[in-house]
C-alpha cells in the first residue's frame, strides 16, 4: 500500500527563479490599481465591480484630475482592499490613469485569491503606483505576501514592462532583504 503523503521534490533552482517571477508578477495589482485609478463607475462595472471609498474627508478637483482622500481611508472592490492614512489618485490631461498614492503606518493592499493565485497581502509605509511607467513602488517597512512566499525590505519596486523586481535593505537590524519560498505550497514550520 502506498502511503497518501509523498515528501515533494526540492525546489531547483529554475523553480526558485519561476517563484521569484510569480511573486514579482504579485506586484502586478498594478492592473487593478489602474481600474481604480481610471475612476471606474459603479454603474459602468455592475454591482460586483463597484468601488467603495471611505475616508474622514474627500477633495476632488476636476480641473486637475486629482482626488485625495484623508483619515482612515478604505477603498475596496469584491476583489481588492486598500488602506490607508491617505490616497491620491491622479489621471493626466486626457483624463487617463497617472498615478496613485497609498500613505499609512502601514498602508495596505489585498487582492483576493483567484482560480490560478493564491491571495495577495502587501504593506509598507508609502506605496505609488505610476501608471504610465507601470512601476509599484512599496517604501518604509515594505511586505508582499502570496500564499506562503513572502518579501520583505525596506523598499520594493516593481517594473510591469519588464517584469523585473527590486528589493533594496532592510528595516531589520542586519539591514538585509528578506525572501522566504515555499516548496509546492508548504507551509512554514513554525518555531
Amino acid at each position: 500500500m502506498q502511503s497518501k503523503h509523498r515528501k515533494p521534490p526540492q525546489t531547483t533552482s529554475n523553480q526558485k527563479l519561476a517563484i521569484l517571477r510569480q511573486l514579482a508578477a504579485t506586484l502586478g495589482v498594478g492592473a487593478l490599481m489602474l481600474a481604480l485609478v481610471g475612476g471606474i463607475s459603479a454603474s459602468a462595472q455592475g454591482a460586483d465591480d463597484s468601488i467603495l471609498i471611505e475616508a474622514d474627508t474627500a477633495e476632488l478637483d476636476q480641473v486637475t484630475g486629482t482626488g485625495t482622500y484623508r483619515g482612515r481611508v478604505r477603498i475596496s472592490r469584491v476583489d481588492l482592499k486598500i488602506a490607508g492614512e491617505r490616497v491620491t489618485i491622479r489621471q493626466n490631461e486626457r483624463g487617463q490613469p497617472s498615478s496613485l498614492t497609498i500613505e499609512g503606518n502601514p498602508a495596505r493592499f489585498s487582492q483576493a485569491a483567484t482560480a490560478t493565485q493564491d491571495a495577495l497581502e502587501a504593506s509598507a509605509q508609502l506605496v505609488e503606483y505610476d501608471a504610465q511607467q507601470e512601476i509599484i513602488t512599496l517604501t518604509g517597512n515594505a511586505q508582499v505576501i502570496r500564499g506562503s512566499d513572502e518579501i520583505k525590505a525596506s523598499e520594493i519596486r516593481y517594473d510591469r514592462r519588464t517584469g523585473q523586481l527590486q528589493a533594496k535593505g532592510s528595516d531589520q537590524p542586519d539591514g538585509r532583504v528578506r525572501i522566504i519560498f515555499q516548496a509546492n505550497g508548504e507551509q512554514p514550520d513554525t518555531p
